[in-house]
């Protein structure tokens, strides 16, 4: 299914998902990215959810990430109570031949030391083409297709997140059709 919406119907649209939902997000800009990183972040850790709220920046810093949060919540706090997490995506896929399975084993553990009992990603995508130009074994073997569309007995959300100009550029047609065909939602963000 794809839904296009703005940024804040997007957050609301996150927000409802299942545990287990694992959904494609294309955004049209970094602002659009910090907009909906930083809304889904603030609601979900004011509500004290039971959510380890996972970003992986791939466009913009970790501490750039950090600054934009601090500005809607105590990043600090949520981080030492484990119920917020910041990665350079690059870093949190420092073997992209290695499958997303045994970092979200280690997730899941971290999440449950801290009282948690579910993880939500938000993984942008970048740093599986901006290394090697890793295309094929994102989409085939290594990370999207090897994901279910839906994460099932995971307790976890994953939003797979793509910049507009990489998804259009970067990917053939028929590679853009597996990938909105294999999440579970597919949103277009303008």
């Amino acid at each position: 299914m794809i839904i296009n919406c703005n940024p804040h119907d997007s957050v609301d649209t996150l927000k409802q998902a299942e545990v287990g939902s694992h959904y494609l997000v294309i955004y049209p800009d970094i602002p659009t990215f910090r907009t909906i990183y930083s809304n889904y972040a603030k609601s979900e850790l004011e509500e004290d959810s039971n959510e380890l709220v996972v970003i992986l920046p791939c466009y913009e810093t970790t501490y750039g990430v950090r600054k934009i949060l601090s500005e809607v919540l105590d990043v600090k706090k949520h981080v030492r109570e484990g119920s917020l997490m910041i990665l350079d995506s690059l870093k949190a896929y420092p073997d992209l031949g290695v499958s997303i399975s045994p970092f979200a084993k280690r997730l899941l553990d971290r999440a449950k030391n801290s009282g948690r009992s579910e993880v939500c990603i938000f993984g942008e995508m970048g740093s599986f083409y901006l290394l090697n130009n890793n295309i094929q074994r994102l989409i085939e073997y290594e990370y999207e297709l090897s994901l279910p569309s839906k994460l099932a007995d995971i307790r976890m959300k994953g939003f797979c997140f793509y910049h507009e100009k990489d998804f259009d550029q970067r990917f053939k047609q028929n590679q853009k059709e597996r990938l909105v065909f294999h999440h579970g939602k597919s949103l277009i963000v303008k």
